[in-house]
């Protein structure tokens, strides 16, 4: 299983392979969404992502977003996170030219 961390605002994708990471750690108080993606969900989610079903804005509750890709194969996640990016790059500019940190 692999984190990631997408924010809007500061522009970055940062990707935490050990999710008990404490930066990946997100307190009671901070409104940000958490997607969970595996086997059950793929093709559902890739649409959305795709279909620009969860935006982003300047905003609370659509700033950021922690990204939890669940496949057993880091490869996998790695490679499938990517693929979000660019999916979500496709109507966000800024996503689309940003890096992916690797943080842990």
């Amino acid at each position: 299983m692999i984190k990631a961390y997408i924010e809007y605002l500061n522009t970055n994708v940062t990707l935490h392979r050990n999710p008990n990471c404490l930066h990946a750690k997100v307190g009671p108080d901070r409104n940000i969404r958490h997607v969970i993606i595996n086997t059950d969900n793929l093709s559902k989610e890739l649409k959305r992502f795709r279909n620009n079903a969860h935006t982003f804005a300047a905003e609370t509750g659509r700033n950021d977003m922690y990204l939890i890709l669940d496949f057993i194969d880091p490869v996998f996640e790695e490679a499938l996170l990517v693929h979000i990016k660019r999916l979500i790059g496709l109507n966000y500019e800024e996503i689309k030219k940003c890096g992916l940190l690797v943080h842990c």
